[in-house]
C-alpha cells in the first residue's frame, strides 16, 4: 500500500516544526499558554526507540519549578503521529493551580465531518458508530464515567474533503475531546475532563495521548491502514517476543453448581484438563475466572487475594504444572483495585481503601484502592508479581467492575481536582508495564466490566479477552460487535456459546455457535463431561476457527453488510498471496432470506473457494465475480468460504 502522500500529509498537518507550534495548552492560575515561545526556554531532542519509531521531546520551564515535556512520536512505516505531555514539579513547594492542560491543534481542511461511537455502554446501544456529523459548532465527547471507553468510544474518524484522519485516545480515565470549527479547518482539544489542581513537589501530571493516522481514499483504506499499524506497533508481544497469536481457551465455568469459578478445586481442575486432552480437545490456555479466593461462594466479595485454602490448598502450582507439562498456558482473574468493606484488605490497610457514598448518603460497600498512594501501589505490584511467579500464571487477567468517579471526587481537595484520578491512572499503566518487565512474555487481559477501558494506552499493554459483558449468550447480537472490534482493536476473544431459551441447560453448541465466534481468540463453552456429539462438533470446528483467526491477524478486513440487515458478512484478505476467507451469517434478526455481498476482488484474477463444512468448491474469475455473491440461508445458518487466487497470466 503506497503511503507516500499520507506521510507528507501527516508531517504537514500535525508533525513537529518548532516549539512555538507544539500542540499543547496549559494554564497556571488562569494564565493560558498555547505552544512554547522562547520565554519558556524550550529545548529539543530526538531519539529512536527502534528502527521505525522516532521520538521528539520538547522540554520547557512552564512555571517556577515546573518542567513541561511534550512528546511527538512518528512512525517511519505508517502515516501516524502521536502527541502527549506531562508536567512535573521539581520545586520544593506546591505549584500554582494547573488547568487547561491539553493536547490541542488545528487540522486544516474543508467540509469537516466527524464519525464517533458509543463505546461499551453495557446495554444494547454498545459499539454503535454514529452517522457522520458536520462540525459547524463545538462538539464535546467524553465517557459517561471514569473509564476510558465507558459510554464513548476513544476511536474516531475525522473526514475532510481533501483527506481523513483516524484518531485514537489513550487514557484509562475520563478524557474530554472537543472539536470546534475554525477558519479553514477544525481545532481539537484533548484533556482529562477534570483538571484544576496544585501539583505537589515530585509529582507528575499528564495529558491523555492522541494517536492520529492520516490517509487519502475510502474508508476501507483507512481501516486497513489502522489495522496494519495496530497489529504491528500496538498489539503487545507474548512469549519469545512474538506478537500474540490466536488462543483457544477452555474452562470449567460454574462447576459444582456455583457461580463463576467459585467451585473450582485442585482435583476437579486436574480432572477436567486431563479429560479434555484425552478427548482430543487440548486448549492453548486454561481459564480461571472470579471466585478462586475466600469469598463464601460470592465471587464479588473481593479483598483477599489468597487461593481458597479449602479448595486450592497448594495454590495454582499443581494446576499450572499439569498445564505446562502439556504445552498449555494458564490465565487467572484478579480485580486488585476493588475491596469490599470488611475484607482482609479493608481491615489491614484502611488508609488505602477510599470510601464513597450513594445518592442517599449511605456508605458504599465497595472500596477503591488508592493507587495514587505509592505504598499501596508497591504492595499491589509485589502481590500480583508473587502470584504470577509462584502460581505459574501466563496470562494475568485484570477486571474493574465499578466506576471510580465518586471515589476520586469525595476524597480530593478543592485545589486538587483531578489529581487523584491522574495519579491513579498513571499508576495503573505503570502496574501493567512493571508486571510485563518482571515477567517477560506475560500477556495481560484487560477487562473492566467488559470493554470500558479499551483505549489506546491500555491496548499497548494488554488485549481485551472480554471486550464486553453484553450478549455473550446471544450470537445474533454479538456478531455485530465484531464490526467495531475488527476495525479498531483487531485482537479480541469471542465465546462459542448460545443459550437456547427453550432448553436452559443446553448450550446448543452447533456449527452456528462456532461460526458466530470467529475471532482471533475463542472460548469453547462445552463442559468436559458432555456427550461425544458436542465434542465432535468442537473438534471439527477447531481447525476452521484457527485458520480464520490466522487470517484475521494478517489480512485486510472488509465489512460486507450493515447490521440493520440482520446478516453478518466479513472478508479477510491476505495481500501477500491473495488468499483469505469470506464469512456470511443469517442471524435470527434477518427477515430477508437472501443477501448479495460484494467482496474485495483483484482484477485479472482467478479464484478457488472452498467451504470446509460441506466440502463444496467453487471457481470463478474477477470478471464473473463483479456482481458479488448471493447467499440463501435459513435463520441461524452461516457459511465460511476460504479462497486462494492466481493471476490469469500465470495459470
Amino acid at each position: 500500500m503506497d503511503m507516500k502522500n499520507e506521510m507528507i500529509l501527516r508531517n504537514k498537518m500535525l508533525g513537529y516544526t518548532c516549539p512555538e507550534k507544539v500542540p499543547v495548552t496549559f494554564s497556571f492560575d488562569g494564565l493560558k499558554t498555547e505552544g512554547l515561545s522562547s520565554e519558556f526556554r524550550p529545548t529539543v531532542k530526538s531519539y529512536s526507540s527502534d528502527s521505525a519509531v522516532n521520538v521528539t521531546e520538547i522540554t520547557a520551564i512552564a512555571a517556577k519549578g515546573m518542567i513541561l515535556t511534550v512528546r511527538e512520536t512518528k512512525y517511519a512505516d505508517f502515516p501516524v503521529v502521536e502527541w502527549g505531555a506531562d508536567m512535573t514539579n521539581f520545586g520544593k513547594s506546591d505549584s500554582e493551580i494547573l488547568s487547561d492542560f491539553a493536547i490541542s491543534a488545528v487540522l486544516k481542511g474543508s467540509n469537516p465531518m466527524l464519525i464517533s461511537g458509543s463505546g461499551d455502554t453495557r446495554n444494547d446501544e454498545l459499539f454503535r458508530r454514529f452517522n457522520a456529523k458536520e462540525i459547524t459548532e463545538k462538539i464535546s465527547i467524553s465517557p459517561a464515567f471514569c473509564r476510558g471507553a465507558d459510554g464513548a468510544s476513544p476511536f474516531m474518524t475525522l473526514n475532510f474533503s481533501e483527506y481523513s484522519v483516524k484518531l485514537g485516545i489513550g487514557w484509562p480515565g475520563k478524557w474530554k475531546m472537543v472539536f470546534e470549527p475554525v477558519s479553514g479547518g477544525v481545532k481539537f482539544t484533548l484533556s482529562q475532563e477534570r483538571c484544576y489542581m496544585k501539583i505537589h513537589p515530585g509529582e507528575t501530571m499528564r495529558t491523555p495521548n492522541i494517536t492520529a493516522l492520516f490517509y487519502e481514499g475510502d474508508e476501507n483504506k483507512g481501516t486497513n491502514l489502522w489495522r496494519r499499524f495496530f497489529l504491528k506497533h500496538i498489539l503487545p508481544v507474548g512469549k519469545n517476543g512474538d506478537k500474540i497469536s490466536p488462543i483457544m481457551f477452555l474452562h470449567t465455568h460454574m462447576i459444582g453448581g456455583f457461580a463463576e469459578f467459585e467451585g473450582i478445586t485442585t482435583e476437579n481442575q486436574l480432572e477436567a484438563i486431563e479429560t479434555y486432552i484425552k478427548r482430543g480437545l487440548k486448549p492453548d490456555c486454561w481459564w480461571i475466572d472470579a471466585g478462586w479466593y475466600p469469598c463464601e461462594h460470592r465471587w464479588w466479595n473481593v479483598g483477599d487475594w489468597t487461593p481458597n485454602p479449602e479448595q486450592l490448598p497448594d495454590g495454582f502450582k499443581p494446576i499450572s504444572d499439569k498445564l505446562h507439562e502439556n504445552g498449555i498456558e494458564l490465565l487467572v482473574w484478579f480485580e486488585p483495585e476493588r475491596a469490599m468493606a470488611g475484607s482482609k484488605m479493608d481491615f489491614l490497610h484502611p488508609e488505602w481503601c477510599l470510601k464513597a457514598h450513594n445518592n442517599e448518603g449511605e456508605e458504599e460497600s465497595v472500596r477503591l484502592l488508592d493507587y495514587s498512594d505509592p505504598e499501596c501501589f508497591e504492595f499491589i505490584l509485589n502481590l500480583l508479581d508473587a502470584h504470577i511467579k509462584t502460581g505459574g500464571i501466563d496470562i494475568y487477567r485484570q477486571d474493574f467492575n465499578f466506576t471510580p468517579d465518586k471515589y476520586f471526587i469525595e476524597n480530593e481537595a478543592e485545589d486538587r481536582i483531578g489529581a487523584m484520578e491522574n495519579l491513579h491512572m498513571q499508576a495503573l499503566l505503570r502496574l501493567y508495564d512493571e508486571l510485563r518487565l518482571r515477567n517477560p512474555g506475560l500477556i495481560i487481559d484487560n477487562c473492566a466490566a467488559g470493554g470500558t477501558r479499551n483505549e489506546m494506552d491500555m491496548m499497548r499493554r494488554s488485549v481485551p479477552m472480554q471486550y464486553t459483558d453484553m450478549h455473550i449468550d446471544s450470537p445474533e447480537k454479538r456478531v455485530f460487535h465484531y464490526y467495531e472490534m475488527f476495525s479498531w482493536i483487531p485482537y479480541f476473544r469471542a465465546h462459542a456459546k448460545q443459550r437456547d431459551t427453550r432448553f436452559p441447560n443446553n448450550r446448543n453448541l452447533d456449527d452456528y455457535s462456532y461460526l458466530c465466534a470467529m475471532a482471533p481468540a475463542i472460548t469453547m463453552c462445552l463442559d468436559y463431561f458432555e456427550g461425544e456429539g458436542v465434542f465432535n462438533t468442537a473438534r471439527k470446528m477447531l481447525p476452521i476457527w484457527r485458520n480464520a483467526a490466522e487470517y484475521e491477524l494478517k489480512g485486510d478486513y472488509y465489512k460486507l453488510t450493515s447490521p440493520d440487515t440482520g446478516w453478518f458478512a466479513v472478508q479477510f484478505h491476505d495481500p501477500t498471496d491473495g488468499s483469505g476467507f469470506i464469512e456470511v451469517i443469517r442471524t435470527e434478526e434477518a427477515e430477508e432470506a437472501h443477501i448479495n455481498v460484494r467482496p474485495f476482488i483483484l482484477p485479472h484474477t482467478k479464484y478457488v473457494f472452498k467451504n470446509p463444512l460441506t466440502g463444496d468448491i467453487k471457481r470463478g474469475d474477477s470478471t464473473g465475480l463483479d456482481g458479488g455473491f448471493t447467499f440463501y440461508n435459513p435463520k441461524r445458518k452461516g457459511e465460511i468460504w476460504f479462497y486462494t487466487s492466481q493471476k490469469k497470466d500465470i495459470i
